[in-house]
């Protein structure tokens, strides 16, 4: 799981997506 978070991150383009998938992590 890890390393998929972190293709997305190199993506870029995902970043505001992985901020709203912590966002839900954070937040349930």
């Amino acid at each position: 799981m890890s390393d998929r978070l972190l293709v997305l991150v190199r993506h870029g383009q995902s970043d505001w997506n992985l901020k709203n998938l912590f966002t839900g992590w954070k937040d349930p």
